[in-house]
Formats: structure tokens, sequence, C-alpha cells
């Protein structure tokens, strides 16, 4: 089956998006990298919303996020706010889309994994949606281009649903303590509740063998996921129409990027 788009992930880690095989840098095609858990939750919503599996298609591209960060210092100072978190992250990653899209002439679907963190779960409903918003409307604030994955706190809270509470009462667990020095921290508890190391190895085999299905998984953070990914498809021509001096930036820091 043709995949009627591209999805171009990246994150922070191979136990979230995924990792570049051996000696692959830059812009990473379809069979060059190694997808971890939240790009396998991806997949699967991809195929509940889109009707195709993207991993399956070999139409889901990858950039970690050292080569991300590289072009995000390119990009032209931002103007400060309480927002700016994750902003040139993201409109790094829009400029790549842009050029996947302009030379494969695919529309595209960015995605910028990123944990929420922050210890405390007061102050964090605050942290995430300023931390959203910068991913969210890194170009204009009405309209969304890159669409955030921003687990609260972390991954490992939307893990813990299936592995912990059996899908029940999941809103809780983004109360948890996004420091990983936390005792009872998420990563601490995903720890506990597998009996093993965590690698992106372990996880991938629990949602393949269906220990984990990310369509059950009923929590406002991922609710909110899901729910952009299917406003922020981004049309060859919705990308094309953007300001001609935000194209020609996309083209400068975006140089060396190949495909």
């Amino acid at each position: 089956m043709d995949s009627p788009m591209l999805i171009l992930v990246s994150g922070e880690g191979s136990t979230d998006i995924g990792v570049a095989s051996p000696g692959i840098t830059g812009l990473c095609p379809p069979g060059s990298w190694e997808p971890g858990p939240m790009a396998l939750f991806i997949d699967r919503f991809v195929e509940k919303f889109f009707n195709f599996s993207p991993l399956d298609c070999y139409s889901m591209w990858f950039i970690n996020e050292t080569s991300l960060n590289a072009i995000s210092k390119k990009i032209k100072p931002m103007q400060a706010s309480r927002d700016i978190y994750f902003k040139k992250n993201s409109k790094a990653l829009l400029a790549v889309s842009y050029k996947l899209s302009k030379e494969t002439e695919c529309d595209v679907l960015p995605i910028l994994f990123r944990d929420t963190d922050g210890s405390q779960s007061q102050q964090r409903k605050r942290l995430w949606t300023g931390k959203r918003k910068s991913i969210a409307n890194c170009i204009n604030p009405n309209e969304m281009y890159v669409c955030p994955m921003l687990p609260n706190p972390k991954s490992e809270a939307w893990l813990l649903c299936p592995l912990k509470n059996n899908y029940n009462s999941c809103a809780r667990l983004e109360c948890l303590s996004g420091n990983d020095a936390s005792p009872n921290s998420a990563k601490a508890l995903l720890q506990e509740c597998l009996n093993e190391e965590v690698s992106r190895e372990v996880l991938n085999k629990l949602i393949e063998n269906g220990n984990i299905d990310p369509n059950l998984i009923n929590m406002p953070s991922i609710n909110v996921y899901k729910k952009d990914m299917q406003q922020v498809v981004c049309r060859r021509d919705k990308i094309s129409n953007l300001a001609s001096s935000l194209l020609k930036e996309f083209d400068r820091v975006t140089t060396e990027i190949t495909l």
C-alpha cells in the first residue's frame, strides 16, 4: 500500500522516538534508523486515523536531536518570550519538512517529541502548556505546522498506564515527578514495573506483543497529541504558501541536509 504522506519525527533518545543506525547522521530515510516505542505509538495512531502504517510503508523519516540542534543554531534569533522552549527546534523540523516535501513531492507530517519534565505537578500544567505552544505555534500563534508529542511528565507515564494501571485512572500518572532523581519518578516506577533495564528493545517488544496498546491509553496529554496529529498535516501547498523570506531561510538552514 502506498502511503498518502511522509512522517518526519524527531525525539530525545533511543527509548522514545529512536536512534540512527551506526554510521548514519543527519536526515535518516526509512531503513536507516531504529524506531523506539514512541515511533511505534505514532505508527499505531497514524494507522488508526489515516489508514496506513508508516513503518510498514517505509514512509517514516527521522532526524536526531543533535542534527536538529545544529540546524536550529542557524535560524535567526527569536524574540524572547515565556514560551520560547522548543520553538527553534520546531522551526528547524519544519524547515527539514519543507525540504523533504519539496524534493519528494509528498505531503509531510512533522512530529517533535519532547518530555515535559518538571517535578512539581501543580506547576507542570503551565509548563506543559507553554512547551506545547512553543512547538505547535513556532511560526504563527494561530496556525499549527508541527505536531507536539509532549507526554506529561515523560513518556514513561504513558507506558505505565497499561503496565501499572491496566489502562484505568491513568490521568493521575501525570502527577508523577518528571525528575529522574526522585524515588517516585515516572522513570523509577517504570523500572520497578518492568523489573529489568528499560531499553528500546524491551519497550518495543511490549508494544509489538500487545502488552501495550497505544490506542487504549486515555490520558490528557496523549489525547491532546492525538487531536493535534489529526490537524497538523503539512500539505505541500500549505508549506509553499508561507512567506517567501521564511522559505528562503528554510533553504539556507537545510543546505547540508541530503536525501
